[in-house]
């Protein structure tokens, strides 16, 4: 560490309390996968679904955020920003969003727990501008061409987020609304090691077999999606044109290597797109030109 150089270290941390933990079908029956009449067997079998709101869901946010930042020195401007977190929670989504999604409408708290959707384990960002050194003993016509360029760019790494894995149909005879779980088989971790991933084969489909008895032992959320990955960058540069004016030039490019971004694979067991990635989430590369004056 130089004085050119500034380190932030800080927790921060939330809790909430009274999410929306609403169910969209409050009134299904218990699992009996050999019953014939789902209607009989409801809570209220003169109604069909309940759609139940409730806001009993809480949330524990804990993080870790680090900044450093070395200032304009060797012709080179660097801040790097990067948060640890951990977000825990017992409800699948925002207000009338997800809901709970919990398998057992009587139980809900039961299995809930877990990571949450929204936890992001690693956010690192990397910004920076350089003062590139070219024609720096240039005088004349070459120096107003070469001298006095910038680069810079934004760097971004995020671990990936969160696949909730859900089965299809109603093996169960509940009349679910996507919220039965498979059951995961014992010694059989879904999780694959990183070098046997693929975009047909995201994490270990033989390690969930359908719940046909009960419901699923899988817990909310055992998986994690591909992160993202980009590379933003700038060329720029300021021509004096006279006196209290200048031109300012700036090339950008977004995503600039075009690496792809892909989305989470598919997390309902059943489908043929189970455990498979369909796309991008993000725009393949972007360039734009930008040409001010000031005056």
């Amino acid at each position: 560490m130089s004085r050119d150089d500034v380190l932030e270290v800080r927790y921060v941390g939330s809790k909430g309390t009274h999410l929306d933990t609403s169910h969209l079908n409050f009134n299904s029956p218990d699992p009996d996968p050999t019953a014939r009449d789902i209607q009989s067997r409801r809570p209220y079998p003169q109604f069909g679904r309940i759609r139940m709101w409730d806001d009993d869901g809480n949330s524990n946010y804990h993080s870790m955020q680090t900044r450093f930042e070395h200032r304009l020195a060797q012709r080179l401007s660097l801040t790097l920003a990067h948060t640890w977190s951990h977000l825990i929670d017992d409800q699948m989504g925002g207000l009338n969003g997800a809901r709970s999604l919990a398998q057992n409408r009587l139980r809900n708290r039961d299995n809930m727990r877990a990571d949450s959707a929204d936890d992001l384990r690693h956010v690192l960002v990397i910004g920076y501008v350089w003062d590139l050194p070219f024609g720096s003993s240039l005088t004349g016509a070459p120096a107003a061409l070469l001298k006095g360029w910038l680069l810079g760019g934004i760097v971004s790494f995020r671990r990936g987020s969160k696949i909730n894995v859900t089965q299809d149909g109603d093996a169960l005879n509940t009349d679910p609304q996507g919220d039965i779980r498979p059951n995961v088989l014992p010694g059989a971790g879904p999780t694959l090691p990183d070098s046997q991933r693929t975009l047909e084969r995201w994490f270990n489909t033989a390690g969930f077999q359908r719940a046909t008895l009960t419901y699923g032992t899988s817990p909310r959320n055992p998986l994690v999606g591909p992160g993202l990955k980009t590379f933003d960058l700038s060329l720029s540069k300021s021509f004096r044109v006279r006196e209290g004016q200048r031109l300012e030039f700036r090339l950008e490019g977004f995503n600039a290597f075009n690496t792809p971004q892909f989305s989470n694979p598919g997390g309902t067991l059943g489908s043929a797109n189970f455990g498979r990635i369909q796309g991008t989430r993000t725009n393949n590369r972007e360039m734009q030109l930008a040409l001010k004056y000031l005056f």
